[in-house]
């Protein structure tokens, strides 16, 4: 697959919501977003660069199946598929920019038809902050029928080397416990599950999570 790392910028933050809002189970807040403009050398989206097709089995996010239907209940059946797990009095609601980020989506039938993808679309991402001497993953993924193309070893690729560029002592993410296609990802590149963190993720079913730690060499 022909790939390329681009930088997260004003133009493409866009991307990395839309990204985030179909790959990822949890919410980011604004506030994420902003952050990640003030140290972009931190953060990538990975961007085609040749057409692939998408096969309509291999999109699994109840978004994108959800936006298929373009229905007058959309909305709120998104929220019910993201967040089915929150309990009542503690649901969030859909802002204005999920709203639209989620009707980017439905507008882009190449998320889940069988059409080519455009080239120079965003299919993955990775975010990154600093904390001291350690590199905290926030956030990482890619679009499902992007997975075991390569893409999440580019990604990796550019969490080492930030890494190294900042001289680190150790990088970092949390990784829901019932997430066995993360652990084993994370395990091949040489992270550790060094504690567990209950409730982590308090608004999921499943709320409880590792905190995965790889240390010194940062060699991909």
């Amino acid at each position: 697959m022909n790939v390329e790392l681009m930088e997260v910028t004003p133009q493409t933050i866009k991307d990395l919501r839309v990204l985030i809002l179909t790959t990822l189970p949890v919410h980011y807040p604004p506030n994420f977003y902003k952050s990640v403009l003030k140290q972009p050398q931190l953060s990538k989206l990975v961007t085609v660069k040749d057409n692939m097709s998408v096969r309509k089995h291999d999109s699994n996010s109840d978004i994108v199946t959800c936006l298929k239907s373009r229905d007058k209940n959309c909305e709120s059946r998104c929220n019910n598929a993201r967040e089915n797990s929150h309990p009542p009095s503690k649901k969030r609601k859909l802002g204005t920019d999920d709203i639209n980020d989620y009707n980017t989506l439905s507008n882009d039938t190449s998320f889940i038809d069988r059409k080519p993808r455009k080239v120079g679309r965003s299919v993955g991402m990775v975010c990154c902050r600093l904390e001291n001497k350690t590199l905290y993953i926030t956030a990482l993924g890619c679009l499902a029928y992007c997975r075991r193309k390569g893409i999440g070893t580019k990604l990796i690729e550019h969490v080492f080397e930030c890494a190294r560029r900042h001289s680190v002592e150790t990088v970092q993410l949390h990784v829901q416990e019932i997430n066995h296609d993360a652990l084993a990802f994370y395990k091949n590149f040489g992270f550790t599950i060094t504690s567990k963190h209950k409730g982590y993720y308090r608004y999921l079913k499943f709320p409880d999570a590792f905190l995965l730690t790889k240390n010194p060499p940062f060699l991909s």
